[in-house]
């Protein structure tokens, strides 16, 4: 038998959320009850990837600990198990922080898939479906064109374009004044 996250086309088990996934199974069709289900494997490989470069990127989680203690709290799951399992997979030290591009997004999408549905179910998923869903994040995505920095951003840029507003603002006050002197 299937394992939940496939039977759901779900591999990620992300729990039933108000997010309007593409391809998700509306609530009141849904049969699981605790966890999403979409209407294919493509569609939950993109939720699961969204799910993560969301995290990453607006929630400031950089490090595969950071990742997984949100995606796999500690009351849910034995979390530091599958940090090392997604550690393990991927390569990459879970406590250091990570650039996420094409290539990071695969490792962390099929290490997350492994660990969900066990590498025998999770094997079904093909490499195939992963890029199709990163398609459907955007042609960059597979043109492998992204990548979002685990750099913060510098201060010094906004600083730069507000000196060079206020630089601005400045020379056009001096020539209303020289226009009104002449």
């Amino acid at each position: 038998m299937a394992t939940r996250g496939i039977r759901n086309n779900n591999p990620g088990n992300l729990r039933i959320t108000n997010i309007g996934w593409k391809g998700k199974v509306p609530v009141s069709q849904n049969t699981d009850g605790a966890f999403e289900q979409f209407t294919s494997m493509v569609f939950g490989l993109r939720a699961l990837m969204k799910d993560i470069i969301n995290d990453y990127n607006f929630d400031g989680r950089r490090t595969i600990a950071q990742l997984i203690h949100e995606f796999a709290p500690p009351h849910e799951n034995n979390t530091q198990a599958y940090i090392d399992s997604v550690a393990s997979h991927t390569g990459i030290n879970p406590n250091f922080q990570f650039d996420l591009n094409a290539d990071s997004l695969r490792k962390l999408t099929r290490a997350i898939i492994n660990h969900e549905n066990g590498v025998i179910p999770a094997s079904q998923i093909t490499d195939s479906q992963i890029n199709e869903a990163m398609g459907l994040l955007g042609p960059a995505w597979l043109l492998e064109e992204i990548v979002i920095t685990a750099k913060k951003p510098t201060v010094w840029v906004p600083l730069l374009i507000l000196g060079a507003a206020i630089v601005g603002i400045a020379a056009t006050q001096k020539k209303k004044k020289s226009k009104n002197s002449k």
